[in-house]
């Protein structure tokens, strides 16, 4: 027992001074994520830090785990400086657990991305958890990069109006060179414009026909003027209420075919005279010889009875007319 004992104090001992052999699986609850802020504008330069601190089942820090960031869909993504609109990035754990993503937008029609972070030195791999940050339109900051002068002012959109059923016609003033195209984002909140078109025309445009939208919604819309890689900034908003007909999936019923019946006239009974038929099998057929036969028997008996019987009286006659002559 004391043995026992022993080893046992001794295995207590042994993780007391190694905390990270107690569980080295990461774990939801005890970690933690955070986000320097929850909205930004979508400028290509601001930027918001994601923090996350990796810990185990026992509260012990996790260092040199593996955290993988992921985005939602953000064409315009950029996380830790990285290439524009690649939604995911990795990276290693201090001694203290803990890691830093930034990220920044140039989306043209941002809104609110999805970031989740997994640790992916498990097996399988932990999700850790999620944050949302809403990127808000607005003009990009100048790239270095970039030789292209912007347009020296701004479009003024002048008005949005119903011009068919499910879509809304805007027109637009033009901006002052140099232009090289013009973009049109919208979103159904006011300064939240998650749809857009990046090219609706080149210089000298100034309207646009967005359709396809839901009937009875109200949309916000801008419009904004760039030249080669450097864009301008976006105009005044103006909404309107789409009209049109509101479309619904109601089946077409299948016709019920119904019969024409047509009275067929009741035939006239034409009446057929009757023609006796023999029947060579008949028993009565059979005995009519016989009967003829029969008739002539019994008629030729008759008749000579008669013939008899007046001979006889005729003799007679005789017999008594000689027996008076003699006498």
């Amino acid at each position: 027992m004391r043995v026992i004992a022993v080893v046992f104090f001794f295995v207590i001992f042994i993780f007391s001074l190694h905390p990270t052999f107690a569980n080295n699986n990461a774990d939801p609850v005890n970690s933690s994520i955070s986000t320097s802020t929850t909205s930004l504008p979508a400028d290509g330069a601001t930027t918001a830090t994601i923090s996350v601190t990796v810990k185990d089942s026992f509260k012990n820090s996790l260092s040199g785990d593996h955290i993988k960031l992921t985005s939602s869909a953000d064409s315009g993504l950029v996380i830790n400086g990285g290439p524009v609109g690649v939604n995911h990035h990795t990276a290693a754990t201090d001694s203290n657990g803990k890691v830093n993503f930034t990220v920044s937008s140039r989306n043209a029609s941002p809104g609110t991305v999805t970031f989740t972070l997994t640790d992916t030195s498990d097996l399988p791999p932990v999700t850790l958890g999620s944050v949302w940050v809403t990127f808000t339109p607005a003009s990009l900051a100048p790239d270095p990069s970039c030789k292209d002068s912007a347009p020296t002012s701004v479009p003024m959109l002048q008005s949005a109006e119903v011009t068919g059923a499910n879509q809304i016609t805007l027109t637009w003033s033009e901006a002052a060179d140099p232009v090289s195209y013009y973009l049109v984002a919208y979103g159904t909140s006011s300064k939240q414009y998650t749809y857009g078109n990046p090219s609706v025309g080149g210089k000298g445009t100034i309207s646009y026909t967005v359709g396809s939208l839901a009937y009875g919604t109200t949309y916000y819309f801008v419009v904004k003027a760039g030249n080669g890689c450097a864009p301008g900034s976006y105009s005044n908003e103006l909404s309107a209420v789409v009209g049109g007909v509101r479309i619904t999936s109601t089946p077409t019923p299948t016709p019920t075919l119904t019969p024409t019946l047509t009275q067929t006239p009741t035939p006239t009974e034409t009446p057929i005279p009757k023609i006796p038929t023999l029947v060579s099998d008949s028993s009565n057929t059979k005995m009519l010889p016989s009967i003829v036969m029969i008739l002539f028997g019994l008629g030729g008996m008759s008749i000579g009875a008669i013939i008899y019987w007046k001979n006889k009286k005729t003799g007679e006659e005789s017999i008594e007319e000689k027996q008076l002559e003699e006498d």
